[in-house]
């Protein structure tokens, strides 16, 4: 027989924690004096109690290790007590993935702050577009089927492309995989007046997006997806620190991107953020002052 401090060391469990076993009926004594109250327990009970610890690793809660242990489950119960566990574990782990890409996305801004009064940056008008159009939220790993599914389409309806494609989405933000409320543009000639279907996506239908009066422009080559949260927001920091307000759509245009099959370090970007001017006229001026110092160019001029 083994007291409790001895089973306590060789099991590498605490007494305490022997004790509030013994209280919920996970762990017996094997025997208990009855004079001095003492708990004994024997070495085969250590399986046992190596039992409870590895269940326990597991993140199982000690009213499920019981049901487990002092019950007779079938194999498919257990299957499905761990599978609750998994996916337990599995939306931890995303939450904290996704804490960890804010944490990481937040000391890459300040440590990109220095970057701003160089950030090349065109204030100017978009003009109106006729294009082929499609609104849709949108994952990640849906973007290659979605293109494939749009050039067959061209090709079977003999639909050319008269410009770069492009995004509009009404968020000030990019999430890392979530879904996007997106509009996709694909300019064509004005003589496109039918729909276009697609196998699975939907149907692109002909439609003239409206001009932006003013646009915050910045065209950066060799930007991963991956990075456009980043870009969009010190695009859009850039707007606020230089006495501009934001509006509620920014669009990316793909100069050179998907639709040429071209590889991420190839790609030209470039972000619109639509703005508004700044209310009062003296700080304008400011921001103007500002510009030249930082040799930004203003052009109303469009592309």
């Amino acid at each position: 027989m083994l007291k409790i401090g001895e089973f306590s060391r060789l099991s590498q469990v605490t007494v305490k924690t022997l004790h509030h076993y013994d209280d919920i009926g996970l762990l017996k004594p094997s025997q208990i004096d009855s004079f001095t109250n003492y708990r004994y327990y024997t070495v085969d009970q250590l399986p046992r109690i190596h039992q409870i610890m590895a269940l326990k690793e597991l993140g199982l809660s000690l009213e499920q290790i019981g049901l487990t242990l002092n019950n007779d489950l079938t194999s498919e119960q257990i299957r499905g007590m761990l599978s609750l566990k998994h996916a337990e574990i599995e939306q931890v782990v995303q939450q904290e993935q996704a804490r960890l890409a804010r944490v990481e996305f937040r000391l890459r801004m300040i440590e990109m702050e220095h970057k701003m009064t160089s950030l090349d940056v065109i204030v100017k008008k978009i003009p109106p577009q006729y294009a082929l159009t499609i609104r849709r939220a949108m994952k990640r790993e849906d973007m290659v089927p979605f293109g494939i599914e749009i050039e067959q389409a061209f090709a079977q309806h003999g639909v050319k492309v008269v410009g770069p494609v492009s995004e509009i989405r009404s968020e000030q933000a990019f999430h890392e995989n979530h879904d996007h409320d997106v509009v996709f543009v694909m300019p064509v000639s004005t003589e496109q007046k039918e729909a276009v279907p697609l196998k699975t996506f939907g149907v692109l239908e002909p439609k003239t997006i409206p001009a932006l009066d003013m646009a915050a422009t910045h065209i950066i080559k060799g930007v991963n997806p991956t990075e456009f949260q980043e870009k969009l927001a010190l695009l859009q920091r850039w707007i606020v620190d230089n006495g501009y307000q934001l509006c509620e759509k920014n669009r990316v245009v793909f100069h050179r991107g998907p639709a040429e099959h071209a590889e991420y370090e190839d790609w030209i970007i470039e972000f619109q953020q639509e703005i508004e001017p700044a209310l009062a006229t003296g700080h304008q001026t400011e921001v103007r002052s500002e510009e030249n110092r930082n040799g930004i160019i203003k052009d109303e001029s469009s592309f």
